[in-house]
């Protein structure tokens, strides 16, 4: 699937709505990692993904991940909750930890199942 303007908006707009801070570089980097994944659903993430959006931002695949986790990781804040309610589904139990990896994930199945539902 080819990633558009409003895919790229959308998965903005979740990513704020769930509490990541716009101008962080790990949550560019989060968000650049779900377009690669939407594009390419078969592609391994660390062995694949990471080492595509390194090299859209010239950085190594290792500091991709580490600004990712960090992400994901940093502020208590962040409400993964929401994406309950966009899936459909209980995909996100409060007291879990959300990893960078499964929120890539998540985040690609939302965006996939939300503008395949609109082209039909």
């Amino acid at each position: 699937m080819k990633v558009n303007d409003k895919m790229r908006k959308t998965i903005d707009n979740t990513l704020q709505k769930i509490g990541f801070r716009k101008k962080l570089h790990g949550s560019i980097y989060l968000a650049t990692a779900v377009e690669v994944a939407i594009q390419n659903p078969e592609m391994n993430l660390c062995r694949g993904v990471y080492v595509e959006v390194g090299k859209i931002f010239n950085k190594p695949y290792f500091s991709i991940e580490r600004d990712i986790r960090f992400a994901v990781n940093d502020d208590k804040e962040k409400d993964y909750t929401i994406l309950n309610d966009l899936l459909g589904d209980k995909v996100f139990e409060e007291n879990k930890k959300m990893t960078a990896s499964k929120l890539v994930k998540l985040l690609s199945a939302y965006i996939v199942k939300k503008y395949r539902n609109k082209t039909k």
